[in-house]
Formats: C-alpha cells, structure tokens, sequence
C-alpha cells in the first residue's frame, strides 16, 4: 500500500539475471546506494516471505475482460543489488544470508503459485540469486562457512519443485473464467463451444502435468510440450474457440524450460562449491563430481579457459545480452576487489 513512496527502482537493477552485478556497483557504488534509500523495511519483508510455504494469489479471474489483479512483482528482485552493495561494503555474512534467503523465496515461489507469471518470477529469483551468490562465494575461501540458510537454498532442486502443473491449473482457471464470460454475450454461442473450447485450451496446458512431465523433470530431459492444436472440423461451428487457443497456445512453451534452468543454476552453484574444496584442478575433480550435482543430459563442463564452470541454456534467451551457457565462476577475474580482503 506504500508502494508509491518507494524510489524508481531503474537504477537498483543489475539485469534480469545479476550477471555482473558485482562489477556494477564496484564500479558505480553511489548509484545503489542512492537507489535503495529507504528500502530497508521492503528488504525485511521480502526476507520473511523465503519462509512461505506457499503463494496463493487472492485475485481470482472474474469479471469483463478477465484482468487480475497481480502483486508488484518488480520489487521482489530490488534486493538482489541490494545484497551484492552489502557485500562490496564489507558485510559479506549478511550479504551471503540474504541472497540465500532470496534464492530460497524463488525456490518457494516457482511451483506454488496461482499463475504462470508466479513461477516466472520465481525461476527469475532463483537464476538472479544464484549468479549472485556464485560471484560472491568465488571471491571468499574456499572453506568460507556460509550462513545456515545457504544449506537448504542451496540444495539441489527436486522435480516437484520445478514443476508448472500448479501455474498450468491456472492458467486454466483464467482461460475458463474468459470462455465462460463469452459464452454469456448475444449470439457468441454460434461461433463458441464451450465444452471444446476447453478441451482445446487443456490440450495446449496439460503437458505441464502428469507421470511423463514429471520423469522429464527428474532427468532434466526437455519437456514433451504438447504442439499447438491443429484446426478441424470442429472449427466451423467453434470458430472463436479455436481462435481464442490458437492464440494462447504457441506462448506457453517457452516458459516450459526455465524452472530446468533455474535448477541447473542451482546445481552449478554447489558445483562450484565442492569444486573449489578439491585439492586437485577442476579439470580432474569435475570427473568425480557427485552425482546430484550433474545432469546426465547437461553434464557441467568447463569453458574454454578453465575459469568457469558451465552448461547450456535451455530457455529461449529473453535479451541479446543473454548468454548461451549458464555459467558460474571458478576463478577470480582480474582486477576483481575481494570484500574479505
């Protein structure tokens, strides 16, 4: 409710992924500084809600022209640079602590949410925080003891976890409640079936659910998302059903994949961890990398260089600047400032 006194959060941002984000503010404190003043009781509340079991949107999708209600989803990663500032200034525990709280509220967030928009945000939170603590947790020894809350964020994803049943239920839900309010207007019947129409818009939601998603989902295999519904005869006499599906069902697979790579962030960053606990190089150590820290379909490897730890993106990229690999650290850049120094 007091959203509006906050400051514009443009300049707080370190990007969708927190790539870099570090380097950012080392290389421009003041800008974060300036853009988080005032935020800290926003900070507190989004550190209580890693404890949440759940999300359940209270907005339910009712009324002409179907418009729910959403949550100010954008300040939920205003504390990203926020904890990358506390660590550049010197308060590295606080900072780990509250990444890994971060981390642990995406992991919250992705299956248990309402709607699809929600396990966005939280696949978004767990990549972000993730990167985050990789950029941080390089710079530190190697024994560095982290906060207890980097034990159970940090730990590899289940499939249940990374599951969009839930956010495909409702969307269903929505979809529904949109067939339903147009079946009420003058004349619609003739151009909308409803009972097809919904078994149109399950046939693009269903894939998300279900034994098959779910082996998909423990193997890291790419999901079997349903292809777009093709038109038939019974198009004729539900010609504004097949277009309102039609419509809606080529979006839903490029979220499919973005839960598999928040997930594989998740792995990458206890990778990094046991990696740099080995005593011999990576190139070796990796060869005996436990095996709930691999995917047999994307094995980490090493880049080029050596300096990162990597697998490929699955995800279609949402900006140019998005990189093919996710990737974490294993070495410190050059030039890099060390906030434990």
């Amino acid at each position: 409710s007091r959203a509006a006194e906050l400051h514009p959060r443009a300049a707080a941002s370190c990007g969708p992924t927190a790539s870099g984000c570090l380097a950012q503010v080392r290389a421009d404190p003041q800008r974060f500084i300036d853009a988080h003043a005032g935020h800290q009781q926003l900070h507190a509340r989004l550190d209580q809600l890693a404890d949440a079991d759940h999300f359940v949107s209270p907005f339910a999708p009712k009324g002409e022209g179907i418009i729910v209600p959403l949550p100010a989803y954008g300040w939920m990663v205003d504390a990203i640079s926020a904890r990358a500032l506390a660590y550049v200034q010197g308060d590295v525990d606080g900072a780990l602590r509250g990444s890994c709280r971060g981390l642990q509220l995406g992991r919250r967030l992705l299956p248990g949410g309402s709607y699809l928009i929600d396990s966005v945000i939280g696949a978004s939170l767990v990549q972000a925080n993730a990167q985050l603590l990789a950029d941080m947790l390089v710079e530190l020894p190697a024994d560095h003891p982290l906060p207890a809350e980097c034990e159970a964020a940090m730990r590899p994803m289940l499939a249940e976890e990374q599951s969009l049943c839930r956010a495909m239920q409702g969307e269903f839900a929505m979809s529904r409640a949109v067939i339903e309010t147009s079946v009420e207007g003058f004349g619609v019947a003739l151009v909308l079936d409803r009972g097809s129409t919904l078994a149109r818009s399950a046939g693009n939601l269903g894939w998300a659910c279900g034994p098959v998603a779910r082996a998909a989902l423990e193997t890291d295999r790419p999901l079997p998302v349903s292809a777009p519904l093709q038109r038939d005869f019974g198009c004729l006499s539900n010609y504004m059903g097949c277009v309102l599906t039609d419509i809606a069902g080529p979006a839903y697979p490029a979220y499919a994949s973005r839960p598999q790579d928040a997930a594989a962030m998740v792995r990458l960053l206890a990778a990094q961890r046991w990696l740099r606990q080995q005593a011999d190089e990576p190139v070796e150590a990796l060869q005996r990398l436990p095996a709930q820290l691999r995917s047999s379909m994307r094995a980490p490897q090493l880049s080029a260089d050596g300096h990162r730890l990597q697998v490929p993106r699955r995800a279609p990229p949402r900006s140019q600047d998005e990189a093919a690999w996710l990737s974490v650290p294993l070495r410190v850049d050059a030039g890099s400032t060390i906030a434990a120094d």
